[in-house]
């Protein structure tokens, strides 16, 4: 199979496994249409949106549509590609080393383009057509813009606009608006104390069955939701009103025995675990370490 290849290039190709992980935090007053549609539209940079959006979407993604910022209203700008901005300098610099110093421009924005990609784009309007069930994954660095124009402008497209004789109809579904949480892992490769059991329960869910946190789920139980038969429990931050050892983030029998009954199989993320397989098996519990088994690639 042909190959694309570049100077620099294996000083990139693995760079996305260093970038730091960070959970996606969604916002309902920003969020239009109906949220459970399995749109996005996200707000930050490129990569560490793409990081973000890895565990959930890793071989899902059928088509991307890289949109260059070309929209500028100026018929004579040109896009500026000789790559000297002290930006993408400090960045070559940093990631490439010094090889990147006698890069030509081209090899350049390849090592640039490797590891960042782009997104999907909006297929609202193929969906009203034909009936699909497309989805996109819109992301937006500028905050301002993202709520502003791109989120207006997708709102418009679902909900319609215009009046009277001008009046066009909307296209029907939904999207949730996020941006970038907290980063998931501390300099020592532990859960950052920033991570709230929110954000963390919706990573867990999402990444264990493919689906949003169900809207019963309020924060106040161990008990994420069940899926196809299994139920997703998350001991974490002290969910159970108790930090400590015997009583909290790590399953023992008292706690094992105070979870939220379910009668089929049962998947417990938490700190550690004192129980043995026997235990397990007879409380019908699959148990997963965190943070050693949350999935992040």
């Amino acid at each position: 199979m042909p190959t694309l290849d570049w100077i620099g290039k294996n000083a990139v190709i693995d760079h996305h496994r260093k970038v730091p992980y960070h959970l996606l935090r969604c916002d309902p007053k920003i969020s239009v249409g109906d949220v459970d549609a399995g749109n996005l539209l996200v707000q930050g940079d490129n990569l560490l949106a793409l990081k973000a959006l890895l565990p959930y979407y890793a071989g899902k993604v059928k088509c991307i549509y890289i949109d260059p910022p070309y929209n500028t209203s100026n018929e004579g700008w040109v896009y500026n590609d000789n790559v000297n901005s002290p930006e993408i300098k400090k960045w070559l610099a940093q990631v490439v080393g010094k090889e990147g110093e006698d890069l030509s421009r081209h090899d350049k924005w390849l090592c640039m383009m490797y590891p960042s990609g782009t997104t999907a784009h909006a297929v609202l309007a193929q969906n009203a057509a034909d009936g699909g069930n497309r989805k996109f994954i819109l992301v937006e660095m500028d905050e301002s813009i993202c709520q502003n124009v791109t989120a207006q402008r997708i709102g418009k497209a679902i909900g319609g606009y215009g009046d009277g004789k001008n009046a066009v109809p909307g296209l029907g579904g939904g999207f949730r608006y996020c941006k970038l949480g907290a980063g998931l892992f501390d300099e020592l490769g532990n859960i950052s104390s920033e991570v709230r059991f929110a954000d963390l329960a919706a990573h867990v869910y999402f990444t264990e069955t493919g689906g949003p946190l169900p809207k019963k789920s309020n924060g106040k139980s161990p008990l994420l939701g069940v899926h196809q038969g299994r139920a997703v429990y998350l001991l974490y931050n002290g969910i159970l009103g108790d930090r400590r050892p015997d009583g909290g983030n790590v399953l023992t029998h008292e706690v094992a025995s105070e979870l939220p009954p379910h009668t089929g199989p049962r998947i417990v993320y938490g700190e550690a675990c004192r129980l043995g397989q026997k235990s397990l098996d007879s409380y019908g519990i699959a148990f997963k370490q965190i943070p050693f088994e949350l999935k992040v690639d």
